[in-house]
C-alpha cells in the first residue's frame, strides 16, 4: 500500500491516511512481510518501483474532480485509461504511471486506487502557511474504515485478520 503525496497542503492526504491507517488495530495484526505499507514523495515512474514486485497494490492519494471534497473514488487498473485527461496533484501522476506500468508490463496482478477528492471547500493552513482541506475526524475515520474494508477483501484469506 502506498500513500502518494507531499508534505504540503492537501497533496499530504494520501500521507496522513496511511500514517493513521498504520495504527488500525487490524493493520497492525498483518504480517508485515506480506503487507507493506509506505509513503511515497511525488514518485512519478518511481511508483512502478514501489508497486512492481506485489501481487495487489493499494495506492491513496489526493485527487482532483467534480465530486465534493472527501468524495472517495475507487479505480482498478482498467479505469485507468478511460481517466487519463484526469486528476492528480502531481506533474507525473499516478494514473499517468500506472499507463506506463501497462504498456511496460511492470504492473502487479491485480491495483486499486482510493482517490480522495480535495477541493477549495473548508481549507485551513498549517503553521508553514500551506493550505489544505479541514477534514473531519469523521471523516478520517470514515476513510480509514473504507480502506481496512477493501484490504480484507483483497487479502488471501492465509493471511486474513484475527477477528
Amino acid at each position: 500500500m502506498v500513500g502518494v503525496g507531499s508534505p504540503y497542503g492537501d497533496d499530504s492526504l494520501g500521507w496522513d491516511v496511511v500514517r493513521r491507517l498504520r495504527l488500525h488495530p487490524k493493520i497492525q495484526q498483518l504480517p508485515s512481510q506480506e503487507v507493506v505499507i509506505q509513503c511515497a514523495d511525488r514518485p512519478g515512474i518511481d511508483l512502478l518501483n514501489m508497486i512492481n514486485q506485489a501481487n495487489t497494490a493499494v495506492i491513496i492519494d489526493a485527487a482532483l474532480s467534480d465530486f465534493p471534497p472527501g468524495t472517495i473514488t475507487r479505480l482498478e487498473k482498467d479505469d485507468i485509461n478511460a481517466l487519463l485527461k484526469s486528476t492528480s496533484t502531481h506533474d507525473f501522476g499516478v494514473l499517468e504511471t500506472i499507463a506506463l506500468g501497462r504498456a511496460l508490463n511492470q504492473l502487479p496482478e491485480r491495483i486499486v486506487i482510493l482517490g480522495i477528492t480535495v477541493g477549495q471547500e473548508n481549507i485551513v493552513q498549517n503553521d508553514f502557511g500551506h493550505k489544505k482541506m479541514a477534514l473531519s475526524k469523521a471523516h478520517m475515520d470514515h476513510f480509514i474504515n473504507i480502506i481496512v474494508e477493501e484490504l480484507e477483501n483483497l487479502l488471501p484469506k492465509e493471511i486474513s485478520y484475527d477477528v
